[in-house]
């Protein structure tokens, strides 16, 4: 009769498999994404068990601690798809320990991205850049210079997030020369991506549609539903920058068709506040708060700050221009206190507003 460590470890090497097939499919695109999220969503509970069960003694047994390591790489895409940050956060702390143990680099380095990304999720952005930093010594450590042109990219986002725009600009560049060198065609298309979102922010928003066309294109060809979806409603985001938000809310609906066939909640979440932007900016403010109302209750759901606090500012404009001001003002508090807690440029904004319509200095 096996023993329990046997046990758990026979249990974790079944739904590891389970879930690295999952992924395998899910990555293929097309019929095969529909066949692997399936797959995953009937053994989600499964997977979840014994991935806690391994943690609970990956400190104390090697083999469970491989495992430990291993899960979050097994199925990156989908658990980026569908797992929450905080419940990814606890399941990557676990493998950053394990992989330490085992003196695996390039799985610390997965690991050390991918916390960098939760974190970011959660709106944490110097959190973030912690991690993202120390992925790129080990990269560098290790000659990883595909790892190297990721750690790169994810600084870029990170820092334009905290609106220093020339900053980032200057890490994703760096990422695309990689990329360019190695000729990693789905990377290509994230750095275009993500140089598109910070030329949009820094007033360029005519180049921005431009490289998310290029990035859309190289997506649809990959076969990458969860990218395609992003960079439609980054895409819808450059329109309505240039003032075309009727051709951004066609880009967004095709964002938001993607987001929710494919269960990506936290795509879903920033669409449907963009989607809210834009009818504001139509005039459709009831419509737009419809959209607010909706997105809100995802973002809560989710933990991601900056996206509530997205909502809860663009909310703000439009119960004011429906004269609901002091609902509007409630809204805008709200919002200020998060951007100021995560440092995001937003907040100076957000201050002189409440100063205008309170008549009172904001702290």
């Amino acid at each position: 009769m096996p023993s329990i460590r046997e046990a758990r470890l026979r249990h974790a090497s079944h739904y590891m498999n389970v879930l690295r097939e999952a992924d395998e499919s899910y990555r293929q695109g097309g019929a095969s994404s529909s066949r692997g999220l399936q797959l995953f969503n009937t053994e989600w509970t499964n997977i979840q068990v014994a991935q806690e069960r391994l943690a609970e003694y990956s400190d104390r047994d090697r083999a469970a601690s491989n495992y430990c390591s291993e899960y979050p790489r097994g199925g990156s895409y989908l658990l980026n798809l569908r797992q929450y940050p905080r419940d990814r956060i606890r399941w990557l702390h676990s493998a950053l320990a394990a992989a330490r143990r085992l003196k695996h680099k390039d799985a610390e380095s997965s690991h050390l991205n991918n916390l960098g990304l939760s974190y970011a999720r959660l709106g944490e952005s110097r959190r973030a850049i912690e991690y993202y930093e120390q992925d790129l010594i080990v990269t560098k450590e290790i000659q990883d210079k595909r790892g190297e042109a990721i750690a790169l990219g994810n600084l870029g986002i990170a820092y334009k997030n905290l609106g220093e725009l020339a900053r980032a600009i200057e890490f994703l560049e760096q990422a695309l020369k990689i990329d360019r060198e190695i000729n990693d065609t789905r990377n290509i298309a994230l750095d275009l991506d993500g140089l598109g979102v910070v030329y949009t922010a820094a007033g360029r928003s005519e180049e921005a549609l431009g490289l998310h066309k290029q990035a859309l294109s190289i997506f649809r060809e990959i076969g990458d539903r969860q990218w395609e979806a992003n960079t439609f409603g980054n895409l819808g985001f450059a329109y309505g920058a240039i003032g075309d938000h009727s051709q951004a809310v066609r880009c967004y609906e095709q964002d938001l068709v993607i987001s929710r066939e494919i269960g990506d909640v936290r795509g879903e979440n920033t669409t449907l506040t963009r989607m809210g932007m834009s009818y504001a900016a139509l005039g459709e403010h009831k419509h737009a708060l419809e959209f607010y109302e909706h997105a809100l209750s995802l973002t809560r759901e989710i933990g991601n700050r900056r996206g509530e606090a997205d909502v809860l500012w663009n909310m703000s404009l439009t119960l004011d221009k429906l004269n609901r001001r002091a609902e509007a003002l409630s809204r805008a508090q709200l919002a200020f206190e998060l951007y100021t807690a995560i440092e995001d440029p937003n907040a100076e904004k957000v201050r002189t507003l409440i100063m205008r319509w309170s008549g009172r200095p904001v702290g």
